[in-house]
């Protein structure tokens, strides 16, 4: 796994490296995540490319995502 920029042994574990560039925002975001959640980089990488394939395929089979606030206003979700 990769922690923190150092690659550890995972037997039997496979994984893909890969670097990416971020935009600044994506960097302020991903900063303010890692503080709030305690979460390395790469987990909130892991998950945040988790959640966007789920929402994806859900909104190209047709399903509406709704967010409901605590106020119980909802606003529909969207990819673009």
């Amino acid at each position: 796994m990769i922690e923190g920029g150092c690659i550890v042994e995972a037997p039997g574990l496979n994984f893909e490296h890969r670097y990416v560039a971020l935009i600044s925002k994506a960097a302020t975001d991903l900063a303010r995540t890692r503080e709030r959640t305690n979460l390395t980089g790469t987990d909130i990488m892991n998950r945040a490319v988790t959640l966007y394939d789920f929402i994806d395929q859900e909104l190209r089979s047709g399903t509406k995502v709704l967010l409901r606030r605590q106020d119980g206003s909802t606003q529909r979700l969207e990819l673009r």
